[in-house]
């Protein structure tokens, strides 16, 4: 690449398409600069762990290509949303299923509503304002237990 920037003649106009032409190829990105397709991470992880590896020998790739993924992944599973029943709802608030069965009408409506024997689903994060208002607790942001 460094042919093209020598076979331009001294004194090229920069507004020069062959000249912008010889530049772009030279800040263009080769194979080497380029994560793999199954690269996770940032490019800038890629970038440093490249540099470290040309300075100091260190092969941090594999490394770098772990830890975002399980980052990832955990950060997806944080902000997935939780399904909980009206049985894991009752347990939450210290009440049993029947009170909230009776004000069923008061509360937010299901996510996904139950039909024969399957129990009606709503979204942690819809219901527990409605709980904490009306039963007077503080709840948590992420459902303690295991969301169905």
């Amino acid at each position: 690449m460094n042919a093209c920037l020598e076979s331009l003649p001294r004194g090229t106009d920069p507004a020069d398409p062959l000249a912008q032409l010889a530049r772009l190829l030279m800040t263009a990105p080769t194979d080497d600069d380029l994560p793999p397709a199954d690269w996770q991470g940032t490019l800038e992880q890629w970038r440093l762990a490249q540099e470290l590896k040309r300075l100091y020998g260190l092969d941090l790739l594999g490394w770098l290509r772990l830890t975002p993924t399980a980052a990832l992944q955990d950060e997806r599973r944080r902000r997935r949303p939780q399904l909980v029943d009206l049985d894991q709802i009752a347990a939450s608030v210290r009440r049993c299923k029947k009170t909230l069965q009776r004000r069923r009408k008061e509360m937010p409506p299901p996510a996904f509503p139950g039909a024969g024997s399957a129990p009606s689903l709503w979204h942690w994060h819809e219901i527990r304002p409605w709980l904490e208002v009306t039963f007077r607790c503080r709840l948590p942001e992420r459902f303690p237990g295991k969301s169905v």
